[in-house]
């Protein structure tokens, strides 16, 4: 039987990471986790190890720990937009909403279109309480993507929260001509 040991002795730590990065890719999570424990170590790879396993961790549903991962990973070295999104979703699933919003902003200082993010930021700040700047990353959504019906849908419900009602409704009434499914869940009027 083969384990991770015996490939580890076969393989260089490039190797290693290749091999844990395709098994990340492939939704192999907990071949993933294995694979790439065993370069934290390695300095050379102990950024990108840690980033991808966190990643690997957050496919496992183990938010905290992946958390951890992720900010061991920011301390060594710089991580890449898909690892800063990541460790956001883990801050959001475990309530950190405001330090989710500063991994959001580093995704978007990466790459300022990437529409995921000013969504997943404008969440997080609804989390917090803060419906004005959510409102502002759902509307660079749209600036975007004018067809997000998720973005129009959040619009609406911040504005819901905001007290105004009929403006939600508006965008309700948007975000189900563009996603009819929609109307099951949103209130129109």
């Amino acid at each position: 039987m083969t384990t991770y040991n015996n490939i580890h002795n076969h393989m260089d730590s490039n190797g290693l990471l290749k091999e844990g990065l395709e098994s990340l890719a492939s939704g192999r999570f907990n071949e993933a986790y294995e694979l790439l424990s065993t370069l934290i170590t390695d300095d050379a790879n102990a950024t990108t190890a840690l980033a991808a396993r966190g990643r690997a961790l957050l496919g496992l549903q183990r938010f905290t720990q992946a958390c951890r991962d992720f900010a061991k990973a920011t301390a060594t070295g710089r991580l890449d937009a898909d690892s800063w999104f990541a460790y956001g979703l883990c801050l959001k699933k475990t309530g950190e909403f405001a330090q989710s919003v500063e991994c959001y902003d580093q995704v978007l200082a990466i790459d300022p279109l990437r529409t995921d993010a000013w969504f997943n930021r404008g969440n997080a700040l609804g989390k917090s309480g803060l419906f004005d700047e959510a409102l502002e990353s759902y509307r660079r959504v749209l600036a975007i993507d004018p067809k997000d019906a998720g973005a129009h849908a959040n619009t609406g419900y911040a504005l819901e929260q905001m007290g105004k009602k009929d403006e939600a409704h508006a965008w309700y009434r948007k975000a189900i001509a563009i996603e009819p499914a929609m109307a099951r869940t949103l209130k129109t009027s």
